[in-house]
């Protein structure tokens, strides 16, 4: 994969932090993912 660097607010991070503890995701990098392919898909159905 290549790595890509973002800027979130606190709040998004505290969230984000929040479901790997909750163990939903191994981690950070997970979520992003996760986020942007249901967003990209929602897109796509547009």
């Amino acid at each position: 994969m290549i790595p890509v660097q973002i800027r979130v607010t606190r709040r998004i991070l505290e969230t984000i932090d929040h479901l790997v503890r909750e163990g939903i995701y191994l981690n950070r990098s997970e979520v992003v993912r996760d986020a942007l392919r249901h967003h990209l898909e929602t897109a796509e159905q547009r």
